[in-house]
């Protein structure tokens, strides 16, 4: 059985300047927490100036790693037991991302909600769109526990999703042949409409007395198994010869854009 995690982190649009700099700071202590100073523990004046500079941090942070390629300044700003938090072997570093403002829009004693308006750039794609990230206190400073995204501008249709898939090869069903069975399971990032996603590719085909829920290239994820939303956790299982070339697509909904999300290469491909 083989295994792979891919995220896509595509589509992004003209730069604008930054409402406020990215910052290299750590991430500032909740409003409940006796830390209020940096590590030295002077006092930070910034946090005193904007009590929600300490909730905007994290975000600022994560998407400046991001630009500099930075998996371990992305991790850093995500609590530990998120299913959200990027890994090494799911982050494709494309483009550049710019945050043009950030809002708190709520905030409690352990959680709060920041809305940032992003710009993605890259050299062929760009959008913009806002994300509201749920953030928890963890360890006397706040952190990301999830992210998703609110609206979206590009032209009449929405960027494509920020996900990361999983991909299981397991030949056990077949009998000892090299053709097996392919389960694609979403393992985090954003949730998508299922009716948008698409198995495509060479490959794909069906295998006697095997049953699986794609048998034929271009099956949307919403005919295969009737789900409306795709969301971390949710598989689709496609039986393909040891050559395939499958890959996952996302169609946006006015049917002007396609772009691949991942690519799975057979044992023998």
């Amino acid at each position: 059985m083989q295994r792979r995690r891919f995220l896509q982190l595509s589509g992004v649009c003209e730069s604008v300047a930054l409402a406020g700099c990215l910052t290299d700071e750590s991430d500032g202590a909740p409003a409940d927490s006796a830390s209020t100073g940096t590590e030295s523990g002077t006092e930070t004046e910034a946090v005193d100036e904007n009590p929600d500079s300490d909730l905007t941090t994290p975000v600022e942070t994560l998407w400046e790693a991001y630009n500099e390629a930075d998996i371990d300044g992305m991790q850093a700003v995500f609590h530990p037991d998120s299913d959200a938090r990027p890994t090494e072997d799911g982050v494709s570093f494309q483009g550049q991302v710019t945050i043009s403002a950030t809002t708190v829009s709520d905030r409690g004693g352990e959680s709060a909600t920041v809305e940032a308006d992003l710009v993605y750039e890259t050299a062929t794609d760009r959008s913009k769109r806002t994300e509201t990230y749920e953030l928890r206190a963890y360890e006397s400073r706040w952190v990301i526990w999830s992210q998703g995204v609110t609206s979206s501008d590009s032209g009449g249709s929405s960027p494509p999703p920020q996900i990361a898939f999983e991909f299981e090869y397991d030949t056990s069903a077949t009998g000892g042949s090299d053709d097996g069975v392919l389960t694609v399971t979403h393992t985090a990032g954003d949730t998508a409409d299922a009716a948008l996603l698409f198995l495509r590719g060479s490959g794909i085909v069906e295998l006697d007395g095997v049953e699986t829920d794609v048998t034929v290239p271009d099956t949307s994820w919403s005919d295969a198994t009737g789900v409306e939303d795709v969301s971390a956790g949710t598989s689709v299982s496609l039986s393909v010869t040891s050559d395939c070339e499958v890959s996952v697509v996302w169609d946006s909904s006015d049917g002007d854009d396609s772009t691949v999300l991942t690519q799975y290469d057979g044992p023998d491909a």
